[in-house]
């Protein structure tokens, strides 16, 4: 089946009308990949959809299946996570979302009120200084906890690529845009090449361990990778589910046919460190990841990634200072 930006669209509306008879439902958006001009990665994707309650929503998050990779991610949240949307202006994450979601549907206008409030200002210097410090902030926060972190736990590791992708995340708002998982480090390449800001891209990778030549080794340890996952989802479908496992290796194949192969480690270990929060992760998965992460170098080369992650986060700060003495907010 040709996956099409209009058919993909067709599913999300599809979904819509099933959900209109909710009298707690007060608005639905679209966000994610389906906004941008390219949608499909690895050829799969899914489909962003957040639904806003009048009251307390009835799950937080729910995965639902279409076709082989290509699945709804939908987000519930109460209408308070939107009030008052001034504040939201200044989140680096949900104000970027806001800002560029697209309303499938919104009877009672909630969702306008709360868009002209987040875009209002939204690109003021002032505005975007702030949400950036905001960032930049949590990144060297979760950093310094990781000072005295056992580099042998999966909580560790997964503080650790969060910091990093909070401090691009800096870089990116900005000018109001964000990063995602699947493509993460090559966003962030782009973002780097846009600000011509070459040595941000070796930053990063080295940042988070990844390294010339480590390719052989991912390619090697994707059957464990895959075969973990398998596991963790049969387990418990709500840290991985299982319709989210074509969709994730199809981007971890995308990405180790993409120079450099080695940026690949970044959702290799996002994926299954985040998959052992699972409290019925099987031991074996566990047994197999400490393995991985043994295979690859990385425990041996803990400190050595603390202390590259702090001379990225210190590169990123002065680009922030710079701009906004530049813009006049500094």
């Amino acid at each position: 089946m040709r996956l099409t930006p209009k058919r993909l669209l067709g599913w999300a509306q599809d979904y819509v009308e099933s959900r209109t008879r909710d009298l707690n439902l007060l608005a639905v958006y679209l966000t994610g990949s389906l906004l941008t001009d390219e949608p499909l990665f690895g050829g799969l994707t899914d489909i962003d959809i957040v639904c806003i309650y009048n009251l307390e929503p009835p799950q937080p998050r729910e995965i639902r299946p279409i076709v082989r990779g290509v699945h709804l991610d939908i987000r519930h949240y109460p209408r308070d996570r939107f009030e008052p949307p001034r504040r939201l202006r200044l989140e680096p994450e949900m104000g970027s979302e806001v800002f560029y979601a697209q309303p499938l549907w919104d009877p009672q206008h909630f969702l306008d009120f709360v868009q002209s409030g987040v875009r209002s200002r939204f690109h003021s210097p002032d505005v975007a200084y702030e949400r950036a410090w905001k960032a930049i902030d949590r990144a060297r926060t979760q950093w310094q906890a990781l000072l005295s972190a056992d580099p042998h736990q999966p909580e560790t590791w997964l503080q650790h690529l969060d910091s990093l992708r909070w401090a691009t995340l800096a870089i990116a708002t900005l000018q109001g845009r964000r990063l995602t998982l699947r493509r993460f480090t090559l966003q962030w390449a782009a973002e780097a090449a846009l600000l011509e800001r070459d040595a941000w891209v070796p930053g990063l990778l080295r940042a988070f361990g990844a390294r010339e030549g480590m390719q052989t080794t991912l390619a090697e340890w994707r059957p464990r990778w895959r075969q973990a996952l398998d596991q963790i989802a049969q387990a418990d479908a709500e840290h991985v589910h299982p319709a989210r496992l074509a969709y994730y290796q199809a981007g971890l194949d995308a990405l180790l046919a993409h120079p450099p192969e080695a940026q690949a480690l970044y959702l290799f270990l996002w994926t299954w460190t985040y998959a052992l929060q699972s409290p019925h992760a099987p031991a074996a998965s566990r047994t197999a990841w400490e393995e991985a992460l043994q295979a690859l170098g990385l425990f041996e080369a803990w400190d050595t990634l603390l202390d590259a992650s702090d001379a990225f986060f210190d590169d990123l700060e002065q680009y922030i200072e710079t701009w906004g003495r530049e813009h006049g907010v500094e």
